[in-house]
């Protein structure tokens, strides 16, 4: 019964510490995503790839000078395909991190309901600590 205890207990930890840590990583690439709209650089004339959209684009060299009406900045879409950069986009990471969240929270409050069971059903009320 100890060792349930103490397993569940260590369980909501770890998922209260995945939560803080996805905060932490969500809002870093929340910070690293730029308005950008990918171009194709060589035609004789620039083609629009796709709409302008948030990307994560961890190379500065593949921006090219200038923004389109929007104020999205232009990426060189040659460039990005020619050094294998596939760019992040935000939405996905927003998606990620908030299945990551729910998980967690999930987790984190099945496990602390065990575990507080576990302590009131221990004869003489047990321990809150192991």
């Amino acid at each position: 019964m100890r060792t349930l205890r103490n397993l569940l207990l260590a369980l909501s930890i770890s998922a209260l510490v995945a939560l803080a840590v996805t905060i932490v990583i969500g809002d870093y690439y929340v910070t690293q995503a730029r308005f950008v709209q990918r171009v194709e650089v060589g035609h004789p004339a620039v083609r629009q790839v796709g709409p302008p959209q948030k990307l994560i684009i961890p190379d500065p060299q593949a921006f090219l000078p200038g923004t389109d009406p929007h104020g999205a900045r232009f990426v060189n879409e040659s460039y990005l395909r020619r050094h294998g950069i596939t760019p992040r986009s935000l939405r996905d990471i927003g998606d990620a991190v908030s299945s990551i969240l729910i998980g967690a929270v999930f987790v984190a409050g099945i496990s602390l309901f065990g575990w507080f069971i576990l302590i009131l059903r221990t004869p003489g009320g047990g321990t809150i600590l192991p």
